[in-house]
């Protein structure tokens, strides 16, 4: 049996992002997502993975 998977889109991560940051933080909220996937050992991460490192940081910038 196949679990379901949740369709995600990038306005899903903004309205989160605003959500947890607010409105003054969501450029650098962002720029930080952006940065997810240049690494040589990983690969760019779905809008899935963008909301689970906000869920992450649980609206701190902090723990970068």
């Amino acid at each position: 049996m196949d679990q379901p998977v949740p369709k995600v889109t990038d306005m899903d991560v903004e309205r989160v992002a605003i959500r947890d940051f607010g409105m003054t933080l969501l450029s650098q909220v962002i720029c930080i997502l952006q940065e997810f996937g240049k690494q040589d050992w990983n690969r760019p991460g779905s809008a899935r993975v963008r909301l689970a490192i906000l869920k992450l940081a649980n609206g701190d910038l902090d723990q970068q």
